[in-house]
């Protein structure tokens, strides 16, 4: 299980901030952004929750199927950490690390489902100074090594990511000046590199939109 480090940039900061994680299915991020770790927690849980839904549909319609052509959502079941998260039970913020952290024990150590990482939710600032309707993420996720930048557009978030790979990564693969589109390829079937729009709970969706009809 693990956590979202932001990297330091010259980049300026909007007042905005929210709880940012992931999981990661075959190879893909799935981003995830709330106003509280427990909203955050909940949206991840209901993914998780769909992916189920759909290998059970997929065994019941196709079995023989499923079983010859497994898909990114594979395997996934619904423990009961998992359904509690995906509930609106109210539940201690103290107890949500450990819930995670049992949730995390029970996937990863499951070979039959696609998911290899969590990325637990934080606290985290939002870079940029154009607000749109969205936000998005960019990210770069290698075993221990991982970094997350949330911005306010595409331009700024692609600009984090190439000085990130160039100052920070590269040089900690000793390759210095090292560029994404080389990252892609060494992170290959071992970690992803990857920037696309946060999915965000239905109170900051009317943030956003809110605050890009304001002058």
């Amino acid at each position: 299980m693990k956590g979202i480090t932001m990297a330091q940039t010259d980049h300026a900061s909007s007042p905005m901030s929210l709880y940012a994680g992931w999981v990661t299915v075959d190879g893909q991020c799935y981003p995830f952004g709330a106003e509280t770790k427990r909203r955050c927690l909940q949206m991840i849980a209901k993914f998780i929750c769909s992916m189920a839904e759909k290998h059970a549909d997929l065994q019941r319609e196709e079995p023989d199927f499923a079983v010859s052509f497994p898909y990114w959502y594979s395997g996934v079941y619904i423990n009961s950490d998992i359904r509690r998260l995906a509930s609106d039970e109210a539940i201690d913020p103290d107890a949500l690390d450990e819930i995670m952290q049992d949730v995390a024990d029970d996937y990863l150590g499951n070979q039959s489902t696609k998911i290899t990482a969590f990325v637990v939710p934080m606290l985290v600032p939002v870079f940029g100074q154009t607000i749109g309707d969205t936000l998005f993420i960019a990210m770069l996720d290698k075993s221990d090594d991982f970094a997350g930048y949330v911005t306010t557009d595409q331009v700024t978030a692609e600009n984090w990511l190439t000085d990130y790979v160039a100052q920070v990564f590269g040089p900690s693969v000793r390759k210095p000046g090292m560029s994404v589109a080389a990252a892609k390829n060494d992170l290959q079937g071992e970690g992803v590199i990857n920037i696309c729009p946060l999915s965000l709970s239905p109170n900051l969706e009317m943030v956003m939109s809110l605050a890009a009809l304001t002058p």
